[in-house]
């Protein structure tokens, strides 16, 4: 309650509602209400601190104020929905409209968001924040725009003049789209009349692939000489290495024995000095 001092304070909880003095204690409390009391809200064309709104838990908000009664007892309600509980509030907070200033916003565990007028003592404006997701929080932006929030998401209202802006400029944007194909439309007529007059692009075309066709054999006879001539250089190196092959071999066994004994030879004269290690 910053207008009558720093150090007071108004809590709900339970079923009353307290006025506190964080240096001294409880100052007042209310009577029991018999129903839960959810949120409170002070609303921005009282600049006493002395109008509180309060959401209960059997879905009405209830109408307070300090210079009646020292806030022991509520004085009127508004029944905002029967079937859910008003478990947030928030102030509008714009004082610049007569509306706005004596409305509070209130958020539901049905997902739905009602904008509370004290004054006229009804609810003047309803929103869907979500059919599977209840309201648990409500804040106001710099610009006085609604912000709601739940388990699974969060949503930034526009105002009613942002809504007609977007209309706006949405209508713009689909004129000049609209424009635009129809350019491209005419554009793409005049290059297909074009070739559907020159009847003499489709004879060079012909003649074109007639030239790629003859082309084309010629090549492949080319591939096939060059193939054959391949095979015979091929069967010739094939004989030349075969013959060498034979040339090479030992012609007779005799030989091989007289080699063997001249390696016997030769181990036995090198075994009193440096092994040898023929192997490696």
């Amino acid at each position: 309650m910053p207008s009558v001092s720093p150090y007071h304070y108004l809590t709900v909880g339970s079923t009353t509602l307290s006025h506190i003095d964080i240096r001294k204690g409880i100052v007042t409390q209310s009577d029991d209400q018999e129903d839960e009391l959810l949120s409170m809200s002070f609303v921005p064309d009282d600049d006493r601190n002395d109008t509180v709104l309060v959401s209960h838990g059997g879905g009405i908000v209830t109408i307070w104020k300090n210079s009646k009664n020292k806030l022991m007892d509520q004085l009127s309600r508004i029944k905002v929905n029967k079937e859910a509980s008003i478990d947030v509030m928030i102030s509008a907070m714009d004082a610049g409209d007569d509306d706005m200033a004596a409305s509070v916003w209130c958020g539901d565990s049905d997902g739905l968001v009602h904008r509370v007028n004290y004054k006229k003592g009804k609810v003047v404006e309803t929103r869907l924040h979500g059919t599977a997701d209840e309201v648990g929080f409500l804040d106001i932006d710099y610009e006085y725009r609604l912000l709601t929030a739940g388990m699974d998401s969060m949503k930034l209202w526009l105002a009613e003049g942002d809504d007609e802006e977007e209309e706006e400029s949405e209508g713009e944007e689909s004129e000049e789209s609209e424009e635009s194909d129809e350019e491209s439309d005419e554009s793409s007529g005049e290059e297909s009349e074009g070739d559907d007059g020159n009847g003499s692009n489709s004879e060079e075309s012909d003649s074109n692939d007639e030239d790629e066709v003859e082309s084309s054999d010629d090549e492949k006879e080319k591939e096939e000489e060059s193939t054959e001539t391949d095979h015979k250089n091929i069967e010739a190196e094939s004989g030349k290495q075969a013959n060498k092959r034979q040339a090479s071999q030992p012609k007779s066994a005799g030989e091989n024995v007289k080699k063997q004994k001249l390696k016997q030879t030769s181990k036995l004269a090198h075994s009193h000095g440096i092994r040898r290690f023929d192997g490696l």
